[in-house]
């Protein structure tokens, strides 16, 4: 399937205590923490596009921005949405929409780059070799 602007996906996250700014060492902010929030992001653009990779293809994350816009408590369901706006070879961007059931909690955009997964596999354990040796 080719890969095309206005692919969407959309993914249901419970909100957990491990998924708080608590969590993440930041006390007194038992709310989705903003890396948790950039995290479900990705995850939302990664399934978008595995129906749509070649065999022996993955996507990496290349650049996220996020306005993180409201706060929301464990206990809440959020709801993220990915529209792929961007294809350039390659490279593919994103824009996600967060919102809580109360508010529209974030506005993200994400690069993600289409990769050979057993190129990049060498590449990284050519690194690990040279950081070793």
């Amino acid at each position: 399937m080719p890969i095309e602007t206005g692919l969407t996906h959309e993914m249901k996250v419970a909100v957990t205590e491990d998924l708080t700014a608590e969590h993440y060492g930041n006390p007194g902010f038992p709310v989705l923490a903003t890396p948790a929030l950039c995290g479900l992001a990705e995850r939302c653009c990664i399934a978008a596009l595995a129906p749509h990779l070649e065999s022996g293809q993955g996507s990496v994350g290349t650049s996220l921005s996020i306005e993180h816009l409201a706060a929301t408590p464990p206990g809440f369901t959020v709801t993220l949405r990915c529209t792929l706006q961007a294809v350039e070879r390659s490279m593919l961007d994103f824009v996600v929409e967060a919102t809580d059931g109360v508010d529209t909690i974030a506005r993200i955009t994400h690069r993600r780059a289409v990769v050979g997964m057993e190129r990049f596999r060498q590449r990284v354990e050519a690194k690990a070799a040279r950081a070793a040796a």
